[in-house]
């Protein structure tokens, strides 16, 4: 996981924790489309499908 950015970082444990992409939008300060656009970046490097392939990958690697 060390290629992963910081933000990268910040979205995949929030997804973790059982956030939406709108949630993790506000939560940041910035666009839904940017926190969508993190996400589907984390599913292609992780190479995982979808939101839950996230959350299971955060889950598992104690993000």
């Amino acid at each position: 996981m060390g290629a992963l950015s910081d933000r990268e970082r910040q979205v995949l444990a929030l997804i973790g924790q059982g956030h939406a992409l709108q949630a993790i939008a506000d939560q940041l300060g910035v666009s839904y489309k940017t926190a969508a656009n993190t996400s589907s970046a984390l599913k292609k490097k992780l190479g995982v499908d979808g939101i839950n392939g996230l959350m299971k990958f955060a889950l598992d690697s104690g993000v």
